[in-house]
């Protein structure tokens, strides 16, 4: 939707384990430690795999692993590195949000 600057600071996800897997209709939310959460409206690519909301079930193989780095990539996507996963998520929605990056006093909505 707006894009996301390649100097955006993401340090606040680094560390932070997955506690919880939540899905709605419309929306997927990854819940971590630290009061973080990631909201998904668009797709995501997990493990080479590009997906839309309806695949959010199986972002449950994060649970319980922690983001390990984090870098945003190309104009809006953000790639985060766990244990043994891979997670992209994509800047994919033209007039509407993609995904929302939450944590104490950080909002950051793409």
């Amino acid at each position: 939707m707006h894009g996301l600057p390649s100097n955006t600071d993401l340090s606040f996800l680094k560390g932070r384990e997955v506690l919880q897997l939540c899905l709605g209709r419309h929306q997927v939310q990854l819940r971590f430690d630290g009061d973080v959460t990631i909201s998904l409206e668009g797709e995501f690519t997990l493990d080479g795999q590009r997906c839309g909301i309806g695949d959010g079930h199986r972002l449950h193989v994060l649970l319980g692993l922690g983001i390990e780095t984090t870098r945003p990539e190309g104009r809006g996507d953000v790639v985060l590195s766990f244990d043994r996963h891979i997670l992209v998520l994509h800047d994919s929605k033209a007039s509407y949000e993609s995904y929302e990056l939450r944590g104490p006093g950080i909002d950051i909505v793409v």
